[in-house]
């Protein structure tokens, strides 16, 4: 059996990554007021303004108060802040539960902060307090629920919380059982679907949530982009991240590389910029501008406070050199590198496991590899049409089929990827704690489930399942298991 401290410290990391992407970003049905807006545009010198601030909206000088803090440390990462800035949620958390006026507000507020705040403390290594936090949050929305039962706003927080607990996977449901905690990844977003039709003060960040949980947990990337797009007026440079998170996971970054610019332009948060820097860097690297990519990756690595993506970046910026030639300054960077504490983010994880491989990846391969994930799709096909199968050795064969089919997946052709997928799942056994082997299952699944073969579908997905341990595995067994439980829904 799992030790429970264990089980909590695994449900934290698992939904990490997911809800890292969650940051607040709202919009009104009237003109915002100067301290939101400020807010939105990750300007935290709001204070004053806060202070100042009419609306109609109880105690909503609260929220905002919060929202500045766990926005500003989401970008920065900054531990000395998160010290100073921790003991404000308590303070916040008091004042609206010891309010006279009742009011469904009230709680709803509570609620959301804890979840904010949850967010932050799973951010800075607090798994416990974090997932308590989560289970706080969805006693306090749904005791909300029976107070007010008409106030639809319940169920922006529950279907939330209602995503990310089911999106942790079944062998972890026991521990989220012990709290009474239940999730439904589908039923959360369907709830957060619902409230979009409803004219309210929230509808952007329902919005932006429900984009962000298609794109990273339903594999649906071109919804998530109509759903951002659909509310692009007057966009914040919080709205710009979050599209441009989405448009690079669904391999469009030339089209977010175009939306970070426009924001570095004008962002005004020494917080923000540095991640903003990463993500555009990112871009770069994958359309195979390295030298500007490795300016940017420096840029991150001298300002960034926090831990995360520093490896990935130093990794990342020794390829750029690697690929331009330069073999002693990419030694540099992967010594530093190698130096950095790898962190419980993904990119950092792999970045270890490629430098620990024996012999190091072919530089074509890794450069064909980031080019798919970039979109870069033409660049990718001149470097696969460069090589020759022949001249890898048998493991680097096997990975140049792997890109083939993703590829070919991309580009859409279906019948072509299948073919790719199946020959790689065919060397399952001589290719351990690999992503290749699992994501190709993951990936038939969903070429399966479009094709109307459920039981296949199953099967492919049910598979990702049973690999213990490769670089990606919270993301892919998250993904499987919402797939899973679609089509046992679908087939009742």
């Amino acid at each position: 059996m799992i030790k429970k401290s264990n089980s909590i410290k695994r449900i934290g990391l698992l939904i990490y990554p997911f809800f890292v992407l969650i940051t607040t970003s709202l919009n009104g049905q009237s003109p915002l007021p100067q301290a939101y807006q400020r807010i939105l545009n990750l300007d935290f010198n709001t204070s004053a303004e806060i202070g100042n601030i009419d609306s109609d909206i109880p105690n909503f000088d609260l929220y905002l108060e919060n929202l500045r803090d766990v926005t500003s440390l989401i970008f920065s990462e900054d531990e000395e802040q998160f010290d100073i800035l921790r003991k404000n949620e308590k303070a916040r958390l008091r004042e609206l539960k010891e309010l006279d006026s009742p009011s469904p507000y009230n709680d709803f507020f509570r609620a959301e902060i804890k979840i904010q705040w949850a967010f932050i403390k799973l951010k800075f290594g607090e798994q416990w307090n974090g997932v308590w936090a989560l289970r706080s949050a969805y006693k306090i929305i749904n005791d909300n629920i029976e107070n007010y039962p008409d106030f639809d706003l319940n169920y922006k927080a529950l279907g939330l919380l209602h995503v990310i607990f089911g999106a942790v996977p079944d062998r972890y449901q026991w521990v989220l059982g012990i709290f009474g905690l239940e999730g439904d990844t589908k039923a959360g977003l369907a709830e957060l679907y619902e409230l979009m039709n409803h004219p309210s003060v929230f509808r952007k960040e329902i919005m932006v949530i429900s984009a962000l949980i298609e794109s990273y947990l339903m594999e649906n990337h071109e919804g998530a982009v109509k759903l951002i797009k659909a509310e692009n007026k007057d966009i914040t440079h919080l709205e710009r991240y979050a599209l441009a998170l989405v448009l690079m996971k669904s391999h469009q970054s030339a089209n977010a590389a175009t939306l970070l610019q426009n924001s570095l332009h004008s962002l005004k948060s020494p917080e923000a910029t540095p991640l903003f820097t990463y993500l555009l860097a990112e871009t770069q690297f994958q359309e195979g501008n390295y030298t500007e990519a490795i300016k940017n990756y420096d840029f991150f690595l001298r300002n960034f406070r926090g831990i995360n993506q520093l490896k990935d970046a130093s990794f990342k910026a020794g390829l750029c050199a690697l690929f331009m030639g330069d073999q002693r300054q990419s030694g540099i960077y992967f010594a530093e590198a190698r130096q950095r504490s790898e962190t419980d983010a993904e990119v950092d994880k792999n970045a270890q496991k490629l430098l620990d491989t024996k012999p190091f990846p072919d530089p074509v391969l890794l450069q064909i590899r980031f080019s798919i994930d970039g979109g870069f799709y033409q660049l990718a096909d001149s470097l696969l049409s460069s090589v020759s199968v022949n001249s890898f050795e048998p493991y680097q064969q096997f990975e140049l089929i792997y890109r083939k089919a993703r590829l070919n997946h991309l580009q859409g052709n279906y019948e072509q990827a299948i073919d790719y997928y199946r020959q790689v799942i065919s060397k399952e056994e001589k290719v351990p704690e690999n992503y290749f082997v699992p994501n190709s299952f993951l990936q038939l699944g969903y070429l399966q489930q479009d094709l109307g073969n459920t039981d296949m579908a199953l099967m492919y997905f049910e598979k990702v399942l049973t690999f213990r341990k490769h670089p990606y595995k919270n993301s892919l067994d998250s993904k499987a298991k919402i797939a899973l439980k679609g089509l046992r829904k679908s087939g009742d």
